[in-house]
């Protein structure tokens, strides 16, 4: 999917750091109707692709966006890119779908709709970004799809510290605004603090 670039090692206090950053790409159908061919590209690299699937994604009728706010968005997952591969954050991506098919027609035959661009790494502070250039962070990247507008969330893990061997330390992004110090994110509920009231290593 992309050259494999090895980054030169240094060694640091908290671990090794790394040219590149570790990272995931999620994304999650929050329209009310069914989505079908999504697609995550690096918009300076728009044949390098974050996520593509041919399957469908489902919608979410039940409620409107508000009642899910803020965890409608938290998509967290997906593939994930090392540092050691010299993987860059992009500075911003185009997002893609298809509506979902008639009920008679074949399926990913719906109308294409984008691409959006989305700016990412001028949005996601420098002092995160430098820590996924460290062995155990990993800094996790959601964007919505479906209906405008996209959001944007992000999220830095580090290893230890709980029961699936990651534990969240900062989370920031469209879902919060400047005021929002803290947020309860799983189950059982963790606390988890809001960019920029998080104090990082």
């Amino acid at each position: 999917m992309f050259a494999l670039m090895f980054a030169t090692v240094e060694c640091a206090a908290m671990g090794s750091v790394r040219q590149g950053e570790n990272a995931t790409y999620g994304i999650r159908n929050i329209a009310p109707e069914a989505i079908e061919q999504v697609r995550m590209a690096d918009a300076d690299d728009p044949g390098r692709s974050y996520a593509a699937g041919g399957s469908r994604m489902h919608g979410n009728p039940t409620q409107p966006i508000e009642a899910y706010f803020p965890h409608v968005t938290l998509g967290f997952g997906g593939g994930r890119y090392m540092s050691d591969t010299g993987h860059r954050v992009p500075e911003a991506v185009l997002i893609t779908w298809r509506q979902d098919h008639a009920p008679d027609a074949q399926p990913y035959t719906g109308e294409p709709v984008g691409p959006f661009r989305v700016e990412v790494r001028s949005r996601i502070p420098t002092e995160v970004l430098a820590l996924a250039r460290k062995d155990e962070y990993v800094l996790g990247l959601s964007f919505t799809a479906g209906m405008l507008p996209i959001y944007f969330n992000w999220r830095l893990t580090i290893s230890g510290g709980s029961a699936l061997g990651r534990r969240v330390i900062c989370i920031g992004g469209d879902s919060f605004s400047n005021d929002v110090k803290e947020v309860k994110l799983g189950s059982p509920a963790t606390i988890v603090p809001v960019w920029p009231h998080c104090k990082l290593p």
